[in-house]
């Protein structure tokens, strides 16, 4: 896998505005892929980025509910699935932006092969918010975040 550059992080991040746009306009269905945290080349939201490894993952928002499915993850672990919020930090409305809140949407484990899915019916604690999903191990290291992988 290649490291996603920081136009590609600002690209995730700005894809990330389509939950926004969907939660005041009709709902559909948004998707995004995970990718890892090591190979994104960013810290993830946290001051520690960990090493896990995936195969794919997803994050799946509807109007009622936010569903996650990770393949090739470490086999029998606790994933925490949190989305953080990010807010303009000035006057100018196309930058810089920041952390405003981490929003804790819910935990699921892995099998014994590292694959794990669940549907969190939490989606209006984080509607509209302009951010991105992150997953990692609760109160330690950041895993995997959403962003495109172009490979």
């Amino acid at each position: 896998m290649k490291p996603l550059t920081i136009a590609g992080l600002v690209l995730g991040v700005v894809l990330s505005l389509g939950v926004a746009v969907a939660a005041t306009t009709e709902w559909g269905e948004y998707r995004v892929d995970l990718i890892r945290c090591a190979d994104a080349g960013t810290v993830c939201g946290s001051v520690v980025t960990g090493t896990d490894p995936l195969s794919s993952g997803r994050i799946t928002v509807k109007e009622d509910s936010v569903a996650i499915r990770i393949r090739g993850a470490k086999p029998d672990t606790l994933y925490r699935v949190s989305f953080l919020q990010m807010k303009n930090n000035g006057t100018n409305v196309s930058g810089p932006y920041g952390i405003a809140s981490s929003t804790n949407v819910g935990e699921l484990t892995t099998d014994h092969k590292g694959n794990g899915s669940k549907t969190f019916t939490t989606k209006a604690s984080i509607e509209p918010r302009l951010g991105f999903f992150y997953v990692g191990h609760p109160g330690q290291t950041n895993e995997f975040v959403t962003g495109i992988d172009q490979n």
